[in-house]
């Protein structure tokens, strides 16, 4: 993870479920991964 302020922004704002993790298996300044999140809406 190289955005913690963005992952805790979605956080706060109720998407707390994780559905998926892609991206580069390893961790350098060139690779990426993608956390995606889902809300539960009411």
């Amino acid at each position: 993870m190289k955005n913690w302020k963005g992952l805790r922004f979605w956080t706060n704002n109720g998407f707390d479920k994780i559905i998926g993790i892609f991206g580069d298996k390893k961790y350098s300044e060139t690779t990426f991964s993608i956390i995606g999140l889902q809300k539960e809406l009411n």
